[in-house]
């Protein structure tokens, strides 16, 4: 067997691994007479038929042939370079792609693969690279907007006569179309809509301001160039509206009935202030923890550039898309994924291939305390903590999460421990936003 690798561009490789005649020849005459045992071919008796009708009666054999010499030489080639000391290391990033060799009585046979292989990093770490830190401290003004927000929560919707206006709900028929024709998701009957709050596209809801019971209406609106449909994406679009009722919203007092309501013990509104702190404490915690190790990763990637497989990068893509469609209920164009997701998948797998990189060279391992800690961090967000704890321990996927985790933790620190930690204040609700 002779063997050699070239490199086709980035990190495409072209491995050729050359067998003589006699190894074609060989096989495919062990094949032959297994098939001319059970051939059925006209002027022969069966099993009788010999080998050079068999061959002509069997034009798949040959490929079939190479095929399965393929299969079989393939990784005792790539053992044979990674066993050269004097060969780049083959690391197979995507399944091999064959490509069928021309064959030629008594001519060596060629067997050729086309791969990928997982770029060689060398990490950068951060040394005297700054790192920004932010800082927080949860006070009563936050407590207080939170009472604010669960007040909104409990509020009770009225019929009212007038004008709708902002922050206001009404409840409409709509029925939307694009150039005269309806499209998907295109109309809903008795939709209840919060007036500011952004839950439709941009205009839409700024249009129902001033409706009253009654009224019909006709929006014109356009849907955003990102939109997650994206055969709506960029298109104007006219929505016939009929409006059945203005509603404004009672909000409730703040009292022990109030703290009732989200099973406080004492039921007193101090003893909801004292369990919002601990739960707002332990998120602000949570959420501190993971702007650094954001900020980290961002200087990281900084440092650290390099080509990305395509398989791995498709894989990404793909992987996004599923998600989003499942996130959103909706069905997004294969073909257009790349252009939405590229960028992003790209970041993620540098990133996955960074970590593990840093993982293999300090040999980081997942922290049985380290693990327990972060459960019962998130336990305590329960009512009963104790029984989260155990459903994390018997449950294998919240265990690799949580071990995951833990992981990323350590990387973080050993990143950290060589770069320019400078903090900055902000504030609960600047560091909670988007978490």
């Amino acid at each position: 067997m002779q063997v050699s690798v070239e490199v086709t561009g980035g990190l495409e490789r072209r491995l050729t691994v050359e067998l003589p005649w006699t190894a074609f020849e060989e096989r495919e005459t062990k094949e032959l007479k297994n098939l001319q045992k059970r051939a059925k071919i006209p002027g022969f008796r069966p099993g009788k038929a010999p080998l050079d009708v068999v061959r002509r009666n069997s034009q798949d054999l040959r490929h079939s042939v190479v095929f399965e010499l393929m299969r079989e030489n393939m990784w005792p080639a790539i053992e044979k370079i990674n066993n050269d000391t004097n060969q780049s290391k083959l690391n197979l990033a995507s399944a091999p792609r064959y490509e069928m060799p021309m064959i030629e009585s008594g001519q060596p046979i060629k067997l050729i693969y086309v791969f990928e292989v997982f770029p060689t990093i060398e990490v950068k770490d951060l040394n005297g690279m700054e790192v920004t830190q932010l800082t927080a401290t949860l006070n009563d003004a936050d407590i207080d907007q939170t009472i604010e927000k669960l007040r909104q929560q409990l509020r009770e919707w009225q019929d009212v006569t007038r004008a709708a206006q902002n922050d206001d709900r009404v409840i409409i028929d709509f029925e939307g179309f694009i150039d005269d024709q309806p499209f998907n998701g295109n109309a809903a009957k008795h939709f209840s809509l919060e007036l500011g709050s952004k839950r439709m596209i941009p205009g839409f809801e700024d249009a129902l301001i001033g409706v009253k019971p009654g009224d019909e209406r006709t929006i014109d609106v356009t849907f955003p160039a990102d939109y997650h449909a994206t055969d709506l994406a960029g298109k104007a679009a006219k929505f016939k509206i009929h409006v059945h009722n203005v509603q404004e919203a009672k909000l409730p007092e703040i009292d022990a009935k109030f703290a009732s309501n989200f099973g406080i013990t004492d039921g007193t509104v101090e003893g909801l202030r004292k369990e919002l702190h601990e739960g707002m404490a332990r998120e602000l915690d949570i959420a501190l923890r993971n702007k650094l190790k954001q900020a980290t990763f961002d200087k990281l990637l900084e440092l650290n550039q390099f080509d990305v497989p395509n398989a791995l990068l498709a894989q990404e893509i793909e992987q996004m898309r599923q998600q989003m469609e499942s996130n959103f209920r909706t069905k997004i164009d294969k073909s257009k994924a790349p252009a939405l997701f590229a960028a992003n998948a790209k970041r993620r797998v540098m990133l996955g291939l960074l970590l593990n990189e840093i993982v293999k060279q300090h040999d980081i391992k997942a922290n049985a305390d380290r693990v327990k800690t972060l459960i019962e961090q998130r336990a305590s967000a329960f009512e009963k903590p104790e029984e989260m704890v155990k459903m994390y321990f018997s449950n294998k996927h919240l265990m690799e999460e949580m071990e995951s985790l833990s992981i990323e933790e350590q990387v973080v620190e050993k990143l950290l421990a060589n770069a320019k930690v400078v903090e900055k204040a902000s504030t609960f609700s600047e560091v909670m936003q988007g978490q």
